[in-house]
């Protein structure tokens, strides 16, 4: 969706129009469907827990600065289908550049927040790219933001602050923008 939405735009700017910018958020958990209301009034929704959290996300994107956010949930239901998942922040160095014998999804870790009206913390993950090579879903430049901004992310965990704040800024530097 974002390939498209990037072509898309692409268009408009050479049309003289504004961008158009989405933002997505994606939880997964029970959930409950169907037409809710009175004879005279209803209309089909869903509604749970995973709803409220996936709106929260979508809303959390333009905090962000991206288009999209996973929760922790949806994580662990792609790593339990057993579909192949590279986290970025925990890939080695090295391997960043690391082309798959098989496709791969590839995820950024982004934050771990206390998501409003919840007491147990969320981790945060934007889809980056799918495809056997990260190099082949994303420019050298933004592999090289995705490294400094993975590394700010421990530092910053590790309460070095000082080293977690330049690491940000080459990242921000690189045209990154969480």
């Amino acid at each position: 969706m974002n390939a498209e939405l990037t072509k898309f735009n692409a268009k408009r700017r050479e049309d003289g129009k504004p961008e158009i910018k989405i933002g997505i958020g994606v939880s997964s958990g029970e959930v409950f469907c169907g037409n809710i209301g009175s004879e005279n009034r209803f209309e089909y929704t869903v509604i749970g827990d995973a709803v409220n959290v996936a709106s929260r996300l979508e809303s959390s994107t333009k905090e962000y600065g991206l288009t999209n956010l996973v929760s922790d949930s949806t994580f662990a239901e792609i790593e339990a289908s057993g579909y192949p998942v590279q986290v970025i922040n925990e890939m080695e160095t090295g391997k960043i550049r690391e082309r798959f014998e098989k496709p791969q999804l590839f995820l950024r870790e982004v934050d771990v927040v206390r998501v409003a009206g919840k007491e147990d913390v969320t981790r945060l993950f934007e889809v980056i790219g799918h495809g056997c090579s990260l190099s082949d879903e994303v420019s050298e430049t933004k592999l090289r933001a995705l490294q400094f901004y993975a590394q700010a992310l421990t530092a910053y965990r590790e309460r070095d602050v000082m080293l977690a704040f330049e690491l940000f800024e080459k990242a921000a530097d690189d045209g990154d923008v969480p």
